[in-house]
């Protein structure tokens, strides 16, 4: 006789009482009987486990295989059985049965189960199980009192009783999660399951739940739970991509360091869930969102939570309501993210979000800017922002989009203040746009750049996040107008931080010099005058000195009735070389005075040039200074880098400066010269005598041409004025004379300045 049952299993021991009849023909017998073991031992031979039964009964009538009261026991625990099952020695089903128990081991549960001992339908429905739900690797005990009962239409056999779990653990292999140290209760009543007291370890994450499943036998199981725990970041992934499918697209990344407090409660089925949350992450937790706009931080030094409620259907998830708190301060929340169209067919490219943030009260900006650039948000930020707007498009590539109004912002360490006035993004949505997350229209009455106060600011601003985690997003102002310096300024620029670029490129008109260079460098006076012009710059670098090093561009400049300050202190010392070098004929009181107190600090008519930039060396050309006393003209570079000037300069003063003194008597005085006297008496015979080397070149009073060369460091002042000395040297006043030395200047050039 065959037993197919049996395949497999080495049986050993000994039985108390047998009884055994066969009836009916030797190809189909008929075989009944009951038996009493005393201790049997099964051994699964391809499992190397074994079971030993003992006390109880079996009897077999017909196809009815009875177990009654028979004890099953293995090396982790044992279980009092009593079973019916039919179509034995066949294909064998489960009729009904319980179990009861203190203490039985799931693998070898799991063992017994998968061997040729258990009938062929109960073994693939409950592998099938397993498979559907990704679940390997089933360890730990249970306990309890089953009844169960068989029916052909179901997968698993209906149960019915009280399940225990002690450090029950599995691994989900799907979701890569590991499930241990489970422990709680599960009981059935009707088609309700109840969880009481379950709680356990997901991977790193410690959780605790209550809860029931109604109607749990059917294909559409109502769910209502409250889950309580700390879950990690790998965790808290995890939970996106469960409940958000489109995670997949937007490439959300949550990460923290260690466990956040979390409460959650489920209610609902499969296809509409609603569900209520909470978590709190404390200040050294220090949480971080990833995705496609960028990353957000937690406040440096603050703590954060985060509650409301979300349904999650199989159109995707929609936030019904959630409130962000860093401290006092909470965004709220709205919106929805949709997995499917509204033909209920799957957005696999571009899955949608569409979510309203705002701002019920002004965050503080400080707050602000350390959730999206926390590297500049430190104690010195003031002022408030508020928002309305939302985030929409696409999962994969979403725009923000609303008002921003700032009041009062500083930021100190980009020396950023008190700005004032509102952003605005209005762009409307197109999937198939590759522009910034943030476009905006800038609309600003006021704010102080780099200590220049600048008002009247329009234009655009958009954002790019950068794509590594903790660096600051790509900035781009187009079309920007605004008044700085009682002028007009057009402005475009972009700064890329990740690859550590810049560009810009201004127009400016009727710009205040006094004003802007004041506030660039702190010293009022330097500079004065109303300037037009324009330049264009671009660069590379880490920090300060390798973008001065990586400088490019050009740019042209003109200057109208200023001052330029260090130019008073070279036009004292021409002046003083003039007297020396004129000798008692060209001596006169305004002489003296203006060599020995400089009043004129530099004052010109006119100041221009262009001037190019390569990789950090600055060369002017055509450059012009027409001065009252003084014109300058020439040519050279400037070292960015090191500060090195080397620049080939000519120019003309008149041998008589312009009156210190004012009035009628400053006239007079500029005329009482030895050299007019002399003049006048020679019936202006004087200019065809010869030159005098003491005396000079005795002549009339027309400007004297000279020229110097500057080979110095620029904050060096008396290097700088040693290698104007050494180099300086009048020019004759004759036509053709001499060349000039300064390139691009020829002689003719020379004299018609100096005539």
């Amino acid at each position: 006789m065959q037993i197919p049952q049996m395949a497999g299993v080495k049986a050993t021991g000994k039985i108390k009482e047998a009884h055994l009849k066969i009836i009916g023909s030797l190809v189909k017998p008929v075989v009944t009987g009951t038996a009493i073991p005393d201790e049997v031992r099964l051994e699964i031979l391809s499992a190397k486990r074994f079971i030993k039964a003992t006390g109880g009964s079996l009897a077999l009538a017909g196809d009815l295989l009875t177990l009654k009261d028979m004890t099953l026991a293995t090396k982790g625990g044992s279980a009092l059985v009593t079973a019916r099952l039919s179509g034995v020695p066949g294909e064998a089903q489960l009729v009904d049965g319980r179990i009861r128990s203190q203490s039985l081991d799931l693998a070898d549960f799991d063992a017994w189960i998968n061997s040729s001992v258990v009938p062929e339908k109960l073994r693939k429905d409950y592998n099938l199980m397993l498979k559907t739900y990704s679940i390997s690797k089933v360890h730990g005990k249970i306990y309890g009192d089953i009844l169960l009962k068989g029916n052909p239409k179901e997968t698993l056999p209906r149960f019915d009783g009280v399940i225990g779990l002690m450090n029950v653990g599995f691994n989900v292999d799907k979701e890569q999660v590991s499930v241990n140290r489970l422990s709680g209760v599960l009981a059935t009543a009707g088609d309700e399951l109840l969880l009481q007291d379950i709680a356990g370890w997901i991977n790193n994450s410690q959780f605790e739940a209550d809860g029931d499943i109604k109607q749990f036998r059917t294909k559409e199981p109502f769910l209502s739970s409250d889950i309580r725990g700390t879950l990690n970041a790998k965790e808290i992934n995890q939970l996106i991509s469960a409940f958000s499918p489109a995670k997949k697209a937007s490439q959300l990344r949550f990460s923290c360091q260690g466990p956040l407090d979390v409460k959650v409660k489920f209610a609902g089925t499969q296809e509409n869930l609603k569900v209520q949350f909470s978590g709190r992450a404390i200040s050294r937790n220090v949480v971080k969102l990833h995705g496609p706009f960028g990353t957000l931080h937690q406040p440096a030094g603050e703590d954060m939570s985060l509650d409301g409620s979300v349904s999650i259907h199989s159109k995707g998830v929609t936030i019904d309501d959630a409130h962000l708190f860093v401290s006092d301060s909470v965004l709220n929340f709205k919106g929805e993210i949709k997995v499917k169209g509204d033909d209920n067919q799957p957005l696999m490219d571009d899955q949608l979000i569409n979510l309203v943030v705002l701002t019920p009260n002004a965050l503080p900006a400080k707050r602000m800017l350390a959730a999206v650039a926390p590297a500049i948000a430190n104690d010195d930020v003031t002022g408030t922002i508020k928002v309305d707007g939302a985030l929409a498009g696409s999962m994969s590539n979403p725009k923000l989009k609303g008002i921003f109004d700032l009041n009062k912002v500083s930021v100190p360490k980009m020396r950023f203040l008190n700005a004032t006035g509102r952003m605005e993004s209005r762009d409307p949505y197109d999937p198939r746009s590759q522009a910034a997350p943030i476009n905006a229209k800038v609309d600003m009455k006021e704010l102080e750049v780099a200590g220049i106060k600048v008002t009247d600011v329009t234009g655009d601003m958009s954002f790019r996040p950068s794509s590594g985690e903790d660096k600051l997003p790509k900035v781009r102002l187009a079309n920007m107008k605004l008044k700085a310096g009682g002028g007009n300024v057009s402005l475009n620029c972009w700064v890329d931080p990740e690859t550590q670029r810049m560009g810009t490129r201004a127009e400016f008109k009727g710009v205040d010099l006094d004003a802007i260079s004041t506030g660039l460098f702190g010293h009022s006076g330097e500079i004065v005058g109303n300037a037009t012009g324009d330049l264009q710059l671009k660069s590379q670098g880490k920090d300060k000195e390798e973008m001065i090093k990586n400088l490019s561009g050009n740019g042209s400049f003109d200057v109208k009735n200023g001052t330029l300050a260090r130019f008073g202190r070279l036009q004292a010392r021409l002046t003083q070389a003039n007297l020396l070098q004129s000798g008692l004929l060209g001596f006169n009181l305004n002489n003296l005075l203006q060599s020995v107190v400089p009043v004129r600090t530099g004052t010109f008519k006119d100041l221009t040039g262009k001037y190019q930039i390569t990789n950090g060396l600055l060369a002017f050309n055509d450059l012009r200074f027409n001065g009252a006393d003084m014109r300058l003209w020439g040519g050279g570079t400037a070292n960015l880098i090191d500060g090195k000037v080397s620049m080939e300069i000519a120019g003309t003063l008149p041998r008589v400066t312009a009156s210190v003194l004012g009035g009628p008597l400053g006239h007079v005085s500029r005329g009482i010269t030895i050299q007019r006297l002399l003049s006048t008496v020679t019936f202006n015979k004087l200019e065809k005598l010869p030159s005098l080397p003491i005396l000079g070149d005795i002549a009339a009073d027309k400007p004297r041409t000279f020229t110097f060369k500057m080979n110095a460091p620029i904050n060096d002042p008396k290097i700088l004025a040693q290698s104007i000395e050494k180099s300086f040297k009048w020019l004759p006043s004759k036509p053709l004379a001499s060349a000039h030395p300064v390139p691009g200047i020829d002689a003719k050039m020379l004299e018609a300045k100096a005539n």
